[in-house]
């Protein structure tokens, strides 16, 4: 295992589940849930933290799993031959995407969330509809893995270059 590797891996999804427990708490799946792949807790509006006498809202045994569940996808997409800058980076950047699209929804966009819809347009709840946990999460790994993939063909590529060199 190469420690650069595992430090991106770590890093980027401290980061990433950092943006994705703080969005979702404040706008929460079904039950009022937040936090991906698995729900850290139950939202109630800015109080994920109670520094005054012990908060129940987040649970940190899950939010350290969740981490380590995104952290080792990044780690199978960099040993794949991802680059460790550029697979977090495509996690955060489609996360990041996703929500804006959801702040566009009320300006009359359909849905919002690619390639999963994390929600879709519903006329009777345009200001803070429910999010799909889950497909929130999905999204920011199918953008790591997008991210990967140019960098996994160059090193193919280079491969295929060096073996018909050798022969």
């Amino acid at each position: 295992m190469r420690t650069r590797e595992i430090l991106a891996g770590a890093l980027g999804a401290v980061v990433l589940q950092l943006l994705l427990t703080g969005f979702t708490s404040l706008y929460t799946g079904e039950g009022g849930g937040y936090g991906a792949p698995v729900p850290v807790g139950h939202s109630c509006g800015f109080c994920i933290i109670n520094f005054g006498g012990g908060s129940d809202t987040l649970a940190w045994p899950v939010f350290a799993l969740n981490t380590t569940i995104t952290a080792a996808v990044f780690w199978v997409l960099m040993r794949v031959g991802g680059h460790p800058s550029l697979v977090p980076l495509g996690g955060v950047l489609f996360l990041v995407l996703a929500i804006v699209m959801y702040y566009t929804l009320r300006a009359g966009a359909p849905f919002a969330g690619l390639p999963v819809p994390i929600v879709v347009r519903d006329e009777s709840n345009v200001v803070a509809p429910r999010v799909g946990l889950l497909a929130l999460w999905i999204d920011s790994m199918v953008g790591a893995a997008l991210f990967a993939v140019p960098h996994v063909l160059r090193r193919r590529a280079r491969a295929g270059q060096t073996a018909s060199l050798r022969d």
